[in-house]
């Protein structure tokens, strides 16, 4: 079989020395890393309400890929037609721009785009360094 029990999503993934490695999120077996969830459980734990950061921007982690063909390593590449139409990165960032660093912190295949964004708020206004062709550009996006 496949596909993990259903009563067994939101459990925590162990590894074998014993840590929390992060939470069974779907039936497919994606789990959740622990240290996205670091920031969420802060605010939980003091009783704040959470809500997830958006950029709304479809991308690929250039730290993931395993082609060959591939020069670029570090970093996240919009696909095309991957600005959503309520992207707040919308005209501001295009497809094909890889996204290098955000504020003081470079992606890498230990800090993702997702992590880096989760540890902002909606109506967080947050540096963006872009390659985009051969020119890197620092853009400023406010997050929804």
């Amino acid at each position: 079989k496949d596909q993990v029990e259903e009563e067994f999503l939101a459990s925590p993934v162990i590894t074998l020395d014993g840590k929390v490695a992060g939470l069974l999120q779907s039936e497919s077996g994606l789990v959740t890393p622990i240290d996205h969830l670091t920031e969420i459980m802060k605010e939980v734990v003091q009783g704040q309400e959470w809500q997830q950061p958006y950029l709304g921007i479809k991308f690929y982690d250039l730290a993931e890929v395993l082609n060959p063909q591939v020069s670029e390593v570090k970093g996240a590449k919009i696909v095309n037609q991957g600005i959503k139409s309520d992207s707040p990165a919308k005209g501001i960032l295009q497809a094909g721009d890889i996204i290098l660093k955000i504020e003081n912190e470079e992606l890498s295949a230990n800090k993702n785009l997702t992590e880096l964004i989760s540890q902002y708020k909606p109506g967080n206004s947050i540096r963006f360094w872009v390659k985009r062709g051969e020119d890197e550009q620092e853009f400023e996006i406010t997050l929804k």
